[in-house]
């Protein structure tokens, strides 16, 4: 994990990560993201007397900038 290790080394700050993207779908939030979302669980794991806050670019279930993928990504995790 790349990312885990250039946050603790403080080569880069979580600010610096590009932004997780969210969908909400049936006031449920889903990561599409998922990669950046683990390395940053585990930063903030290990961070526990600190708020770690990234950007995130929030999508609604049918954005048609977003729909296609989301759509494959929610149908294979629910197969």
């Amino acid at each position: 994990y790349d990312l885990l290790h250039d946050l603790l080394s403080s080569r880069l700050g979580p600010e610096a990560v590009p932004p997780l993207r969210v969908v909400i779908d049936d006031g449920r939030l889903f990561s599409m993201s998922n990669r950046r979302l683990a390395a940053l669980h585990m930063f903030q794991a290990l961070r526990r007397h600190e708020v770690v806050h990234v950007p995130c670019l929030v999508y609604t279930a049918g954005d048609p900038r977003i729909s296609p993928r989301y759509k494959v990504a929610k149908t294979a995790a629910c197969s």
